[in-house]
């Protein structure tokens, strides 16, 4: 075995071949040239002229130049060679010649793998005759690959790729005739390509076996989910939500913790009921509604003049203790205070979920920390709505910021129907469904959002102007009976320049400090990229509190639905150390339970 360099040979052009073709005559042994020009021994071997080709439609012979073999019959064996740029299938004839091919003299000769035309590499056993249906796509030039897929027949093996470069005859080559017995003459003047080397090709692997067409993917029926299984994963999923939201929801237990034991401690020191403190102020008008109802006109005093009447109020706080006061002993002041504080922890993980979505589960957590130790903090554990309506405000803006519109016009309608400040909720969420109408005007979630948003707030006054006979019958309860009209902030201002100018009680000191900071606050959210909603929504809820005329020393207790006023301090905890955060709760808690205790212990006011 002798291996081999051949020089370039024009192919020849397709086109027809007789169905048999004469036997080819003896070769003349030639020398291959080397890389280096040196001549390579011929194989000493003669072509046996009385081989007999199989018969087939065509032949394509294929020689191995300088390489003569002597051929015993031949079995006819199937090969294949492939040829990329097809334009089509024809039957075919390319003689080439054979470059790094090895020839091999075993008797009958098989053909196993691929003969390739148009490359660098592969096996070629002698002159070859390729009888049967051979496939060339097109013209193929020089480089390209011929595939002829057939019987070959003759005294040669070719094992794995035989590769030589190759040109077909266009219409403006000559095309070389063919030989007696399929061979091809050879072209003297050839030469290798400068530099290159003679190196055998490797053994080609046997053609894998074909894979039979794979069966066609059935679809599964689609399974409609049982109530049962809706069940389940609605449980699943709200496990892993309180599992992620457990630090903000135990810490804001153990430091409201901290203030009701100071106040618990400081009843039994004067003897005061604990509970009775709690359910004080607001907590009598929720009461009366919750076992008498409401007015049916506004009470008027012996000299004319208008009383306050618990018109004024609104109803879901008063629904919520009704249904809850028969499943808990100790009458409607503990059902107060139960949901009062069921509700501050609904809150809390309200504010987690909204902090979590701006600045990540530290920010969430120390959102809801902050608000526990606020200093009018003793007010999320009393019979008031403030955090009732934090729960359903703080899941409302929450369920905005999640693009979930339906859920926010709930929990929004709901909030209007819990206390005044529920207006403010309504243009946050109002206005953000809006903007969402106006990018996809065809989202109907965000179409029923909105609609859903101002129902429970314009409900109530809408009952109300019909119970007193006047289409603005709340705004008159407000402004005539409580003295609570809304005068764009004159009052405040002129009560602010009063305390920071003279002596002032602690409580009105504290409440002109908070309502600076809140102003301060609400000056930073913008900067921090928050999101509009939350900046709407705290922008008009300290309006709301800041331009009503009356009850300044309430005011500090009426922004506590404004939580988003507390993101910057909560951004700053959650990238601050741990001992910086516990530190400054420690601090902030301890205040808080001693100023709690100071308003319902000392103070003679509501909070």
């Amino acid at each position: 075995m002798t291996d081999t360099k051949a020089a370039d040979t024009p192919a020849a052009a397709p086109g027809p071949h007789p169905a048999t073709a004469p036997p080819a005559p003896p070769a003349a042994p030639t020398a291959p040239i080397g890389p280096a020009g040196s001549a390579a021994a011929p194989a000493d071997a003669d072509l046996d002229p009385t081989a007999a080709p199989a018969p087939t439609p065509a032949a394509v012979p294929t020689t191995s130049p300088g390489t003569p073999v002597a051929s015993p019959p031949a079995a006819p064996v199937v090969s294949s060679a492939t040829a990329p740029g097809a334009q089509g299938a024809a039957a075919a004839a390319a003689p080439a010649k054979a470059a790094h091919g090895e020839a091999a003299d075993d008797g009958a000769a098989a053909a196993v793998g691929d003969a390739a035309a148009g490359g660098d590499g592969g096996q070629a056993a002698g002159p070859a005759e390729v009888v049967g249906s051979a496939q060339v796509a097109g013209p193929t030039r020089t480089g390209d690959t011929a595939q002829v897929v057939g019987q070959v027949a003759g005294p040669a093996r070719v094992v794995g790729q035989a590769a030589c470069p190759a040109e077909a005859a266009g219409p403006d080559q000559a095309a070389v005739p063919d030989l007696p017995g399929g061979a091809v003459e050879d072209d003297p003047t050839s030469a290798p390509p400068a530099g290159s080397m003679a190196e055998p090709a490797a053994p080609a692997a046997p053609a894998p076996e074909p894979t039979p067409p794979a069966a066609p993917a059935t679809k599964a029926p689609a399974t409609r989910a049982t109530p049962a299984a809706t069940l389940r994963q609605w449980g699943r999923r709200a496990a892993r939500a309180t599992v992620h939201a457990a630090p903000a929801l135990v810490g804001y237990a153990a430091l409201r913790a901290v203030g009701l034991v100071a106040l618990w401690w400081a009843a039994d020191a004067q003897g005061r009921d604990f509970w009775g403190m709690l359910a004080r102020w607001d907590g009598r008008w929720y009461r009366q509604i919750v076992e008498a109802g409401y007015h049916q006109a506004i009470p008027v005093g012996v000299d004319g003049v208008l009383q306050p009447t618990n018109l004024a109020f609104f109803p879901l706080y008063p629904w919520l203790v009704g249904a809850v006061d028969p499943a808990v002993p100790g009458g409607v002041a503990v059902a107060q205070i139960v949901v009062s504080w069921v509700a501050s922890l609904a809150a809390a993980w309200g504010l987690f979920a909204v902090g979590d979505a701006v600045g990540g589960r530290r920010a969430g957590v120390a959102l809801a920390l902050v608000f526990a130790v606020v200093p009018h903090a003793v007010v999320e554990s009393m019979a008031y709505t403030e955090t009732v309506f934090t729960a359903f405000a703080a899941w409302a803006l929450w369920a905005v910021l999640r693009r979930h519109w339906v859920l926010a016009g709930v929990l929004c309608s709901l909030g209007g129907l819990t206390r005044p400040t529920g207006g403010a909720l309504v243009v946050a969420v109002g206005l953000a469904a809006l903007v969402a109408v106006c990018r996809r005007p065809r989202d109907w979630r965000a179409w029923l959002g909105g609609a859903l948003a101002p129902l429970g707030f314009l409900g109530f006054a809408g009952w109300v102007g019909v119970r007193l006979g006047r289409w603005d019958g709340y705004l008159h309860v407000q402004g005539d009976a409580w003295g609570m009209a809304f005068d764009g902030g004159a009052y405040t201002l002129a009560r602010l320049g009063q305390v920071l100018t003279q002596p002032a009680d602690l409580q009105l000191v504290v409440v002109s400090i908070v309502l600076l900071a809140g102003l301060a606050l609400l000056a930073l959210l913008p900067g921090r990229a928050m999101p509009w909603p939350l900046v709407v929504y705290a922008a008009v809820v300290l309006v709301l509190a800041v331009g009503g005329d009356g009850f300044y020393h309430a005011k500090a207790r009426l922004l506590l639905p404004a939580f988003p006023l507390l993101l910057p301090v909560a951004l700053g905890l959650a990238k601050a150390r741990l001992r910086t955060v516990v530190v400054t709760l420690g601090v902030l808690a301890l205040f808080s339970a001693w100023y709690g205790v100071y308003l319902l212990t000392i103070w003679n006011r509501s909070p």
